[in-house]
Protein backbone atom coordinates (compact mmCIF):
# COMPACT_ATOMS: atom_id res chain seq x y z
CA UNK A 1 0.00 0.00 0.00
CA UNK A 2 2.86 2.37 0.83
CA UNK A 3 4.57 1.92 -2.53
CA UNK A 4 1.27 2.26 -4.43
CA UNK A 5 0.40 5.45 -2.61
CA UNK A 6 3.88 6.87 -3.19
CA UNK A 7 3.69 6.00 -6.86
CA UNK A 8 0.36 7.81 -7.15
CA UNK A 9 1.70 10.95 -5.47
CA UNK A 10 4.85 11.00 -7.58
CA UNK A 11 2.81 10.50 -10.71
CA UNK A 12 0.58 13.41 -9.75
CA UNK A 13 3.65 15.53 -9.08
CA UNK A 14 5.23 15.02 -12.49
CA UNK A 15 2.74 13.85 -15.07
CA UNK A 16 -0.49 15.81 -14.85
CA UNK A 17 0.95 19.04 -16.20
CA UNK A 18 3.31 17.62 -18.86
CA UNK A 19 0.74 17.10 -21.62
CA UNK A 20 2.35 17.61 -24.99
CA UNK A 21 5.97 17.57 -23.74
CA UNK A 22 8.29 15.67 -26.09
CA UNK A 23 10.21 12.85 -24.42
CA UNK A 24 13.48 14.22 -25.71
CA UNK A 25 15.56 13.10 -22.74
CA UNK A 26 14.69 9.40 -22.90
CA UNK A 27 18.22 8.28 -24.02
CA UNK A 28 19.61 9.58 -20.71
CA UNK A 29 17.58 7.13 -18.67
CA UNK A 30 19.44 5.39 -15.85
CA UNK A 31 18.15 3.92 -12.63
CA UNK A 32 14.70 5.45 -12.48
CA UNK A 33 13.66 4.39 -15.97
CA UNK A 34 13.50 6.19 -19.28
CA UNK A 35 9.94 7.45 -19.07
CA UNK A 36 10.24 8.86 -15.55
CA UNK A 37 13.55 10.60 -16.25
CA UNK A 38 12.22 12.06 -19.50
CA UNK A 39 9.25 13.43 -17.60
CA UNK A 40 11.56 15.02 -15.07
CA UNK A 41 13.73 16.66 -17.71
CA UNK A 42 10.67 17.72 -19.65
CA UNK A 43 9.28 19.31 -16.50
CA UNK A 44 12.46 21.34 -15.95
CA UNK A 45 12.55 22.42 -19.58
CA UNK A 46 8.87 23.35 -19.51
CA UNK A 47 9.35 25.63 -16.52
CA UNK A 48 12.48 27.29 -17.89
CA UNK A 49 10.95 27.95 -21.31
CA UNK A 50 7.84 29.50 -19.79
CA UNK A 51 9.58 31.76 -17.30
CA UNK A 52 9.13 35.50 -17.74
CA UNK A 53 10.84 36.64 -14.58
CA UNK A 54 14.19 37.39 -16.12
CA UNK A 55 17.37 35.43 -15.87
CA UNK A 56 17.08 32.20 -13.92
CA UNK A 57 20.23 30.86 -12.37
CA UNK A 58 21.06 27.47 -13.85
CA UNK A 59 22.47 26.24 -10.56
CA UNK A 60 19.12 26.72 -8.83
CA UNK A 61 17.32 24.59 -11.38
CA UNK A 62 20.15 22.08 -11.33
CA UNK A 63 19.88 21.77 -7.55
CA UNK A 64 16.11 21.29 -7.71
CA UNK A 65 16.43 18.70 -10.48
CA UNK A 66 19.24 16.82 -8.68
CA UNK A 67 17.25 16.59 -5.45
CA UNK A 68 14.13 15.53 -7.33
CA UNK A 69 16.06 12.78 -9.09
CA UNK A 70 17.42 11.63 -5.75
CA UNK A 71 13.89 11.41 -4.34
CA UNK A 72 13.13 8.66 -6.86
CA UNK A 73 16.20 6.66 -5.88
CA UNK A 74 15.75 6.38 -2.11
CA UNK A 75 12.96 3.78 -2.33
CA UNK A 76 11.69 2.64 1.08
CA UNK A 77 14.62 4.10 3.04
CA UNK A 78 12.87 6.42 5.50
CA UNK A 79 16.09 8.06 6.65
CA UNK A 80 17.12 9.04 3.13
CA UNK A 81 13.60 10.19 2.35
CA UNK A 82 13.78 12.53 5.33
CA UNK A 83 17.11 13.83 4.07
CA UNK A 84 15.62 14.52 0.65
CA UNK A 85 12.66 16.35 2.19
CA UNK A 86 14.98 18.48 4.27
CA UNK A 87 17.05 19.28 1.18
CA UNK A 88 13.95 20.58 -0.61
CA UNK A 89 13.14 22.77 2.41
CA UNK A 90 16.68 24.13 2.40
CA UNK A 91 16.54 24.95 -1.32
CA UNK A 92 13.23 26.74 -0.87
CA UNK A 93 14.68 28.89 1.90
CA UNK A 94 17.96 29.60 0.07
CA UNK A 95 16.39 30.57 -3.25
CA UNK A 96 13.86 33.01 -1.78
CA UNK A 97 10.88 33.80 -4.01
CA UNK A 98 12.25 32.48 -7.29
CA UNK A 99 10.44 29.83 -9.26
CA UNK A 100 13.01 27.17 -8.39
CA UNK A 101 12.34 28.02 -4.74
CA UNK A 102 8.59 27.57 -5.24
CA UNK A 103 9.09 24.24 -6.97
CA UNK A 104 11.40 23.14 -4.17
CA UNK A 105 8.70 24.14 -1.68
CA UNK A 106 6.12 22.20 -3.66
CA UNK A 107 8.26 19.04 -3.66
CA UNK A 108 8.88 19.49 0.05
CA UNK A 109 5.12 19.39 0.52
CA UNK A 110 4.93 16.25 -1.61
CA UNK A 111 7.56 14.51 0.54
CA UNK A 112 5.53 15.27 3.68
CA UNK A 113 2.33 14.08 2.01
CA UNK A 114 3.98 10.79 1.04
CA UNK A 115 5.25 10.31 4.58
CA UNK A 116 1.77 11.02 5.96
CA UNK A 117 0.17 8.42 3.69
CA UNK A 118 2.67 5.83 4.93
CA UNK A 119 1.96 6.58 8.61
CA UNK A 120 -1.79 7.10 8.41
CA UNK A 121 -2.57 3.63 9.84
CA UNK A 122 0.42 2.96 12.07
CA UNK A 123 1.12 6.42 13.55
CA UNK A 124 -1.80 8.82 13.01
CA UNK A 125 -0.30 11.56 15.20
CA UNK A 126 2.88 11.75 13.13
CA UNK A 127 0.79 11.55 9.96
CA UNK A 128 -1.28 14.52 11.13
CA UNK A 129 1.87 16.60 11.64
CA UNK A 130 3.13 15.65 8.17
CA UNK A 131 -0.22 16.60 6.62
CA UNK A 132 -0.10 20.02 8.30
CA UNK A 133 3.39 20.67 6.94
CA UNK A 134 2.29 19.56 3.47
CA UNK A 135 -0.75 21.85 3.52
CA UNK A 136 1.39 24.78 4.65
CA UNK A 137 3.85 24.23 1.78
CA UNK A 138 1.11 23.83 -0.85
CA UNK A 139 -0.68 26.94 0.37
CA UNK A 140 2.55 28.96 0.18
CA UNK A 141 3.12 27.80 -3.40
CA UNK A 142 -0.48 28.55 -4.38
CA UNK A 143 -0.33 32.06 -2.94
CA UNK A 144 3.03 32.91 -4.54
CA UNK A 145 2.91 31.13 -7.92
CA UNK A 146 2.25 33.06 -11.12
CA UNK A 147 2.16 30.01 -13.37
CA UNK A 148 -1.11 28.09 -13.82
CA UNK A 149 0.75 24.79 -13.77
CA UNK A 150 2.23 25.54 -10.36
CA UNK A 151 -1.09 26.70 -8.94
CA UNK A 152 -2.77 23.53 -10.23
CA UNK A 153 -0.09 21.37 -8.64
CA UNK A 154 -0.50 23.17 -5.32
CA UNK A 155 -4.30 22.81 -5.45
CA UNK A 156 -4.02 19.11 -6.24
CA UNK A 157 -1.56 18.51 -3.42
CA UNK A 158 -3.84 20.26 -0.92
CA UNK A 159 -6.83 18.24 -2.15
CA UNK A 160 -4.99 14.96 -1.55
CA UNK A 161 -3.92 16.11 1.91
CA UNK A 162 -7.53 17.01 2.73
CA UNK A 163 -8.66 13.56 1.58
CA UNK A 164 -6.11 11.96 3.87
CA UNK A 165 -7.53 13.91 6.83
CA UNK A 166 -10.86 12.25 5.98
CA UNK A 167 -13.12 14.62 7.93
CA UNK A 168 -16.33 15.95 6.43
CA UNK A 169 -14.93 19.47 6.39
CA UNK A 170 -11.64 18.41 4.80
CA UNK A 171 -13.42 16.33 2.14
CA UNK A 172 -15.52 19.37 1.24
CA UNK A 173 -12.31 21.38 0.86
CA UNK A 174 -10.81 18.66 -1.35
CA UNK A 175 -13.85 18.76 -3.62
CA UNK A 176 -13.59 22.56 -3.85
CA UNK A 177 -9.92 22.32 -4.83
CA UNK A 178 -10.65 19.82 -7.61
CA UNK A 179 -13.35 22.12 -8.94
CA UNK A 180 -10.86 24.99 -9.05
CA UNK A 181 -8.40 22.81 -10.95
CA UNK A 182 -11.07 22.27 -13.61
CA UNK A 183 -11.51 26.04 -13.87
CA UNK A 184 -7.80 26.85 -14.16
CA UNK A 185 -6.97 24.02 -16.57
CA UNK A 186 -10.11 23.12 -18.52
CA UNK A 187 -10.08 20.61 -21.37
CA UNK A 188 -7.02 18.78 -20.09
CA UNK A 189 -6.32 15.33 -18.76
CA UNK A 190 -5.74 16.88 -15.36
CA UNK A 191 -9.22 18.41 -15.54
CA UNK A 192 -10.71 15.00 -16.37
CA UNK A 193 -8.91 13.44 -13.41
CA UNK A 194 -10.22 16.20 -11.15
CA UNK A 195 -13.74 15.46 -12.37
CA UNK A 196 -13.29 11.78 -11.51
CA UNK A 197 -12.13 12.69 -8.02
CA UNK A 198 -15.21 14.84 -7.51
CA UNK A 199 -17.49 11.99 -8.57
CA UNK A 200 -15.72 9.66 -6.18
CA UNK A 201 -16.19 12.09 -3.30
CA UNK A 202 -19.89 12.37 -4.17
CA UNK A 203 -20.24 8.57 -4.04
CA UNK A 204 -22.02 7.51 -0.85
CA UNK A 205 -20.06 4.29 -0.74
CA UNK A 206 -16.78 6.16 -0.74
CA UNK A 207 -18.13 8.53 1.90
CA UNK A 208 -19.00 5.47 3.97
CA UNK A 209 -15.39 4.35 3.79
CA UNK A 210 -14.17 7.73 5.01
CA UNK A 211 -16.72 7.60 7.83
CA UNK A 212 -15.37 4.18 8.85
CA UNK A 213 -11.80 5.42 8.53
CA UNK A 214 -12.45 8.39 10.82
CA UNK A 215 -13.74 6.17 13.62
CA UNK A 216 -10.80 3.77 13.65
CA UNK A 217 -8.19 3.81 16.39
CA UNK A 218 -5.38 2.20 14.46
CA UNK A 219 -2.79 2.82 17.17
CA UNK A 220 -4.79 0.98 19.83
CA UNK A 221 -5.53 -1.88 17.46
CA UNK A 222 -1.85 -2.15 16.46
CA UNK A 223 -0.83 -2.26 20.13
CA UNK A 224 -3.44 -4.94 20.84
CA UNK A 225 -2.23 -7.08 17.94
CA UNK A 226 1.35 -6.68 19.12
CA UNK A 227 0.44 -7.79 22.64
CA UNK A 228 -1.39 -10.82 21.27
CA UNK A 229 1.59 -11.78 19.13
CA UNK A 230 4.02 -11.41 22.03
CA UNK A 231 1.88 -13.27 24.60
CA UNK A 232 3.70 -16.48 25.70
CA UNK A 233 1.95 -19.76 25.07
CA UNK A 234 1.86 -21.19 28.59
CA UNK A 235 -0.15 -24.28 29.51
CA UNK A 236 -3.18 -25.28 27.48
CA UNK A 237 -5.65 -23.20 25.61
CA UNK A 238 -8.12 -21.12 27.66
CA UNK A 239 -11.01 -23.29 28.78
CA UNK A 240 -9.23 -26.50 27.76
CA UNK A 241 -7.91 -27.86 31.08
CA UNK A 242 -6.84 -31.37 30.16
CA UNK A 243 -6.52 -32.52 33.82
CA UNK A 244 -9.72 -34.55 33.82
CA UNK A 245 -9.24 -35.72 37.42
CA UNK A 246 -9.40 -32.16 38.72
CA UNK A 247 -13.01 -31.31 39.69
CA UNK A 248 -12.29 -27.63 39.23
CA UNK A 249 -11.83 -27.95 35.51
CA UNK A 250 -12.81 -30.52 32.96
CA UNK A 251 -12.39 -30.65 29.23
CA UNK A 252 -15.20 -28.17 28.54
CA UNK A 253 -14.96 -26.07 31.69
CA UNK A 254 -13.93 -22.45 31.80
CA UNK A 255 -11.24 -21.41 34.30
CA UNK A 256 -12.53 -20.50 37.77
CA UNK A 257 -15.79 -22.47 37.68
CA UNK A 258 -16.62 -24.69 40.66
CA UNK A 259 -18.58 -27.90 40.62
CA UNK A 260 -21.21 -28.56 43.34
CA UNK A 261 -19.57 -30.22 46.32
CA UNK A 262 -16.17 -30.22 44.68
CA UNK A 263 -13.43 -30.14 47.29
CA UNK A 264 -9.85 -31.18 47.58
CA UNK A 265 -10.64 -34.86 47.21
CA UNK A 266 -9.27 -35.86 43.80
CA UNK A 267 -11.62 -38.84 43.63
CA UNK A 268 -14.78 -36.81 44.07
CA UNK A 269 -17.09 -36.57 41.09
CA UNK A 270 -20.34 -34.56 40.70
CA UNK A 271 -22.38 -37.79 40.77
CA UNK A 272 -21.35 -38.31 44.42
CA UNK A 273 -23.17 -35.17 45.57
CA UNK A 274 -26.15 -36.83 47.31
CA UNK A 275 -27.92 -33.52 47.96
CA UNK A 276 -28.26 -32.49 44.32
CA UNK A 277 -27.03 -29.55 42.38
CA UNK A 278 -27.41 -27.22 45.38
CA UNK A 279 -24.26 -28.68 46.87
CA UNK A 280 -25.42 -28.27 50.52
CA UNK A 281 -23.52 -30.04 53.20
CA UNK A 282 -20.28 -31.93 52.98
CA UNK A 283 -20.04 -34.87 50.68
CA UNK A 284 -19.17 -38.15 52.47
CA UNK A 285 -15.81 -39.64 51.91
CA UNK A 286 -15.46 -42.51 49.47
CA UNK A 287 -14.62 -44.93 52.36
CA UNK A 288 -18.01 -44.30 54.06
CA UNK A 289 -19.81 -45.42 50.95
CA UNK A 290 -17.87 -48.71 51.07
CA UNK A 291 -18.76 -49.43 54.75
CA UNK A 292 -22.45 -48.74 54.26
CA UNK A 293 -22.60 -50.83 51.19
CA UNK A 294 -20.87 -53.70 53.02
CA UNK A 295 -23.27 -53.46 55.99
CA UNK A 296 -26.28 -53.41 53.68
CA UNK A 297 -24.93 -56.40 51.81
CA UNK A 298 -24.40 -58.36 55.05
CA UNK A 299 -27.95 -57.66 56.20
CA UNK A 300 -29.38 -58.71 52.90
CA UNK A 301 -27.31 -61.90 52.94
CA UNK A 302 -28.71 -63.23 56.31
CA UNK A 303 -32.31 -64.05 55.22
CA UNK A 304 -31.04 -65.43 52.03
CA UNK A 305 -28.81 -67.88 53.98
CA UNK A 306 -31.70 -69.08 56.18
CA UNK A 307 -33.95 -69.64 53.21
CA UNK A 308 -31.19 -71.55 51.50
CA UNK A 309 -30.65 -73.84 54.52
CA UNK A 310 -34.40 -74.53 54.78
CA UNK A 311 -34.60 -75.38 51.15
CA UNK A 312 -31.64 -77.72 51.53
CA UNK A 313 -33.24 -79.53 54.45
CA UNK A 314 -36.53 -79.93 52.61
CA UNK A 315 -34.74 -81.41 49.64
CA UNK A 316 -32.86 -83.84 51.91
CA UNK A 317 -36.07 -84.99 53.61
CA UNK A 318 -37.85 -85.46 50.30
CA UNK A 319 -34.93 -87.49 48.99
CA UNK A 320 -34.88 -89.64 52.14
CA UNK A 321 -38.64 -90.46 52.06
CA UNK A 322 -38.65 -92.29 48.70
CA UNK A 323 -35.61 -94.26 49.78
CA UNK A 324 -37.40 -95.49 52.91
CA UNK A 325 -40.57 -96.36 51.05
CA UNK A 326 -38.67 -98.42 48.53
CA UNK A 327 -37.00 -100.28 51.37
CA UNK A 328 -40.31 -101.16 53.07
CA UNK A 329 -42.26 -102.19 49.97
CA UNK A 330 -39.62 -104.40 48.33
CA UNK A 331 -40.06 -108.17 49.54
CA UNK A 332 -37.13 -110.11 50.67
CA UNK A 333 -35.64 -112.18 47.99
CA UNK A 334 -36.10 -115.96 48.47
CA UNK A 335 -33.01 -117.80 47.58
CA UNK A 336 -33.67 -121.30 46.13
CA UNK A 337 -32.20 -124.24 48.05
CA UNK A 338 -29.28 -125.89 46.69
CA UNK A 339 -30.90 -128.41 44.44
CA UNK A 340 -27.81 -130.25 43.45
CA UNK A 341 -26.94 -131.63 46.90
CA UNK A 342 -30.56 -132.89 47.43
CA UNK A 343 -30.57 -134.74 44.18
CA UNK A 344 -27.29 -136.41 45.15
CA UNK A 345 -28.80 -137.57 48.49
CA UNK A 346 -31.85 -139.09 46.73
CA UNK A 347 -29.66 -140.93 44.34
CA UNK A 348 -27.63 -142.39 47.19
CA UNK A 349 -30.81 -143.68 48.96
CA UNK A 350 -32.04 -145.41 45.84
CA UNK A 351 -28.71 -147.13 45.44
CA UNK A 352 -28.91 -148.55 48.95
Amino acid sequence: MKSERRHEIQENSLAHFLEGIVEQAKPHATMIGGVALALLLGFVGYVILNTDSGVVKNEEWSAVYSTLDQSFRVGEDDVKRQEVAQEFATLSTDFGTSRPALWAEYFYGQQNLTQASDLAFSDPQSATADIERALKSFQKVYDSADLPVLKVKALWGMAEAYELQATKESLAKAKSNYEEVMVIWPDTNTSLLAEERIKRLDNQGVDGFYAWYRDQDFVARAAEVERENRAPLEGGLPGMDMNLENPGGGLFDTPGTNKPGAGSDPLFTPSMDLKGAGGEGTAPKPSSFTEKEKEAADKAAEPMGEEKEAATEEKSEEAAKPAAESTEEAPAEEKPAAEQPAQEEAAEEKAE
